[in-house]
């Protein structure tokens, strides 16, 4: 009976209603675009209490719908939070939130929520953010809107971050990271994945955070979020400087700092600054540190960063104390302490007073000292009492949440009964409802139909954006191809022709080919390892090998390569070493190399007159090797471009000079890989200076590999030879007599096994020391084998022995579980190092010199007579077109013919191999045709 007596009330006030508001002048409709023009103009006032006065009257005077009063509801919100005035700001999101729910908006319900625990947790309300988060999850579906609950458990993490519950923050840091990687974009997983490390790095994981934050580096530098790449740096530098790793914390503060600088960015190079001012005081190079201490000064004050401004007046009054000028470091630490006081950063001025006592003790005002380190005591204990006290309020405040659930709880559960009764009420009003259907209907597909315009709209964005990328990534493809296509086949018309001649028995010309083609062939080596290098940095596949080197050295090799040919073009090759005498480094010798050939190449093709000239000097730590020349020199627009892929500073210059346009690219890329960099002045017609600078590390960087041959007790240092057995599994059995030799000459026993089955018997019977194990044989390959003799307990040291040296071949071999890998021709340097180091023995004294005696002469002899057999065998698989047994024969060729020095034979069977492979068979009858041509003279002329 009471609830009719209800129903029957609210009939007569709807009844009451629509009669006031019938006889009440509508109000205008407003349209959503005439809305959003009005919101815009009332964003843009400054002036919060005007603002409040606009939206109120906006309200009043217009009819809004729903939709619109929420979005009016929190702009209203953002003002009264600025004006301080946080229970209206609270009360206008509270009401956003009820009249999204009385309509059933649920994704905008959410989206109120998660604004309100914004709000909560700006004013640190943090246990009402929490809620105001978790109501927000609890209305999104995670399927359709996994980025949403993605951002609103990294507001959580946040906030359990604030509250010191670290292991809660990485929880909902770690929900979030892991629908960023199901659903986000790469920046996205990117952005969470740094979270994550900087706060391993509040937790002391520093390990982790080191492991972590170069995969962020990389993944910046990907899309180019050149600003993250400097923070991260940073951030990396930090993990290392609280690891106690203190010069490779200074490595990436240098790195932070250059990224920075690029992007002139003031506010964060003072804080670099000021973060190598601090580690330069704990390496004890207070001279550096004074100078970034006082740019970090500098900066500060002008850009208004308060932490890098006290920090530096810090660094440079500990600098100042430890080279004994107390004065100055007494005045520099008290305008810290002020600044910190001023600032209100307690933590600061807490550390800072201990420096403060030791300075005055200097003074001898030791009563003073004496009472700065007592102060300096009572902020630290005062400052744990306040923590402690954080640390309740923090529980207080986990408590106020369990109460506030529970509250909530109970108003669902009012609220699921108020639901039950308007349903009642909805029945009987069903009829009244019917009418507006029609109406609703059409402003549903109206909806829709935006809804659809606006995801063509977006859809079709997205392709225009493809389509321009695709059309730059062919523009750079086409220049790329017709550079190297051109590169490549000038040379290779040179090696066809004058193989053609030596095939047609001009024996006069010989040796004049033969020198023709091997200078060629090495150019287009060149270039292929020059691309080959470039698709390891960019897939990150390029290993940097750590090894101490004297820097002399390198450069008079450098200068002996191209001494004679620039004497032949009358050019001075000079040398200007000012280096420390013996002055050695860490580094990769091969990479430096190919940086220096990369750049004196560059200036001797561009010099026709003059000279080339070296300069090598080493100042603040930092070895610089600078490469000058008076040749055509690089106009002022083109100094970026010429570090570009496949650019070069004008089009002109590969056709006067030809270059694929890698090289200097490949060359920074490697230089900033050892931590260096480098630099270009050049004028027009006067010459050019390309500047190569490195760190002056006297030992490896952490977490880089190291490659040094293990040490021995001198009373256990070999004399001249190695000793033990190792088993060489070959089927070439030209190759196996020759490595046999080799390893013989080095002191070792070889067990020789012509196939993989061979092998694993020899193996089983006699347990070898160390295996060499080629890969592709009969019966039984080398993989096989491999698999077999590990499931057989063998635990001694397999390596790969292959012609296939590329470095995605070589990491596919170290991913079966070999243990290393060799190229075929033998690197006899290499070869030595490798054997020795997994023999846990040193290198043989004058080791070279040894293998350089080893008369191979009848071996070179026996392979050149195998010739015709191998002739004949080619011939018969070409003529029924069975590529693959072409393909194993032109194998096991090519890996002979490079380890007996038939560079050019050895070439075009890797280049038939490589063909067959890839099943590119256009154009193999011909290289087929040249390379059985070659054989079949190298053959004629050795019997004649």
């Amino acid at each position: 009976m009471l609830e009719r007596c209800k129903i029957l009330v609210f009939f007569i006030v709807l009844t009451v209603a629509s009669f006031k508001s019938l006889s009440q002048p509508a109000k205008e409709q407003y349209s959503k675009a005439q809305f959003k023009a009005a919101t815009l103009k009332l964003q843009s006032i400054t002036n919060n209490k005007l603002a409040l006065k606009k939206s109120l009257t906006l309200s009043r005077d217009y009819a809004l719908n729903p939709e619109q009063v929420i979005s009016l509801s929190t702009i209203t919100a953002h003002f009264h939070y600025l004006d301080d005035n946080l229970p209206a700001a609270i009360k206008s999101l509270e009401h956003a939130i009820d009249i999204a729910k009385d309509n059933n908006l649920v994704a905008t319900t959410a989206g109120v929520q998660k604004k309100l625990g914004i709000m909560f947790h700006y004013s640190r309300l943090n246990a009402r953010a929490l809620i105001a988060y978790k109501q927000a999850i609890a209305l999104l579906n995670v399927e359709n809107e996994p980025l949403k609950v993605a951002n609103l458990y990294n507001n959580i993490g946040l906030v359990h971050a604030n509250m010191g519950d670290l292991s809660l923050a990485m929880d909902n840091y770690s929900k979030a990271y892991t629908l960023y990687q199901a659903h986000g974009s790469d920046q996205d997983r990117t952005d969470s994945y740094f979270n994550i490390a900087g706060l391993h790095i509040h937790l002391e994981h520093f390990d982790m955070a080191i492991k972590m934050i170069p995969t962020v580096i990389r993944a910046r530098k990907l899309y180019q979020d050149h600003s993250g790449v400097a923070n991260a740096y940073g951030d990396l530098g930090t993990a290392y400087l609280k690891a106690g790793n203190y010069p490779q914390a200074r490595l990436f503060y240098e790195k932070s700092l250059h990224s920075y600088t690029e992007l002139k960015e003031n506010y964060f190079i003072a804080s670099q600054h000021h973060n190598l001012a601090e580690v330069d005081n704990l390496l004890g190079n207070t001279t550096s540190a004074m100078k970034h201490a006082t740019l970090a000064i500098a900066l500060s004050e002008s850009t208004g960063n308060s932490y890098s401004l006290i920090g530096g007046y810090h660094a440079l009054a500990l600098a100042q104390y430890l080279e004994g000028d107390f004065a100055a470091a007494y005045k520099n630490i008290v305008s810290s302490l002020d600044l910190a006081q001023e600032k209100e950063i307690s933590d600061w001025a807490n550390d800072y007073l201990g420096l403060k006592a030791l300075i005055q003790s200097a003074q001898g005002k030791t009563k003073a000292g004496f009472l700065s380190q007592m102060r300096s005591i009572e902020l630290i204990n005062r400052q744990k009492n306040d923590e402690l006290s954080r640390q309740m309020v923090r529980y207080q405040d986990k408590t106020e949440a369990n109460e506030l659930a529970r509250a909530l709880a109970h108003l669902k559960q009012r609220e699921q009964i108020a639901r039950q009764q308007r349903y009642f009420v909805m029945f009987v009003l069903l009829l009244f409802l019917i009418m507006g259907f029609s109406f609703y209907r059409r402003r549903i597909n109206l909806k829709l139909q935006f809804d659809l315009r606006h995801l063509v709209a977006k859809r079709t964005s997205e392709l225009d954006l493809l389509a321009e990328d695709l059309k730059q990534a062919n523009l750079v493809k086409g220049q790329f191809l017709a550079n190297v296509s051109h590169e490549i086949r000038t040379p290779l018309t040179s090696i066809i022709g004058h193989a053609k001649s030596l095939v047609s028995g001009d024996v006069n010309r010989q040796n004049n080919d033969a020198e023709v083609i091997l200078r060629n062939s090495v150019h287009v080596s060149s270039i292929l390892n020059d691309i080959l290098d470039l698709s390891s940095i960019e897939v990150n596949k390029l290993k940097i090998s750590y090894q101490m080197q004297a820097i002399d050295e390198l450069v008079e090799e450098i200068r002996l390569l191209y001494h004679s040919e620039a004497d032949k073009k009358g050019i001075q090759f000079i040398i200007e070493n000012q280096l420390p005498t013996d002055l050695h480094l860490y580094t990769d010798r091969v990479r430096l190399k190919q940086i220096l050939i990369n750049l004196c190449s560059n200036a001797l093709k561009f010099t026709s007159h003059g000279h080339i000239k070296i300069g090598l000097s080493l100042v603040d730590d930092v070895v610089t090797i600078k490469i000058s020349d008076t040749g055509i020199g690089i106009e002022n627009e083109n100094f970026l471009a010429i570090f570009e892929r496949f650019t070069q500073a004008d089009s002109s210059i590969n056709r006067r000079f030809g270059g694929s346009g890698i090289g200097l690219y490949l060359s920074l890329e490697l230089a900033q890989m050892l931590g260096g960099n480098i630099s270009v002045a050049s004028k027009v017609n006067q010459g050019s200076e390309f500047t190569l600078s490195l760190p002056f590390l006297k030992q490896a960087p952490n977490g880089l590999e190291s490659y040094e041959t293990p040490s021995l007790p001198i009373e256990q240092l070999p004399d001249v030879s190695l000793h033990g057995t190792v088993l060489l599994a070959e089927d070439h059995d030209d190759n196996r007599q020759l490595i046999s030799r080799l390893l013989t000459a080095l002191g070792l026993t070889v067990l020789q096994a012509h196939d993989g089955e061979e092998a694993i018997n020899l193996c089983t019977k006699h347990q070898p020391d160390l295996i060499l194990m080629d890969i592709q044989m009969p019966n039984i390959d080398g993989i096989d084998a491999l698999h077999t003799l590990r499931n057989g307990q063998y635990s001694q040291p397999i390596i790969a022995f292959t012609a296939n040296s590329v470095a995605d071949d070589m990491d596919y071999y170290l991913e079966l579980g070999f243990d290393d890998c060799l190229s075929k021709p033998i690197d006899e340097p290499k070869f030595v190092k490798t054997i020795s180091h997994y023999l846990n023995q040193n290198e043989p004294k004058e080791s070279q010199a040894i293998l350089s005696s080893v008369d191979l002469s009848d071996l070179v002899q026996e392979f050149i007579s195998s010739l015709p057999e191998e002739h004949s065998k080619l011939l018969a698989v070409v003529a029924v077109n069975d590529y693959d047994g072409i393909a194993r024969l032109v194998h096991r060729l090519s890996g002979a013919a490079s380890m007996f020095g038939f560079d050019v034979m050895a070439t075009l069977g890797g280049e038939i191999y490589a063909k067959i492979n890839n099943n590119e068979l256009d154009g193999i009858s011909n290289l087929l045709k040249i390379l059985l041509e070659m054989m079949a003279q190298t053959s004629a002329v050795n019997q004649s």
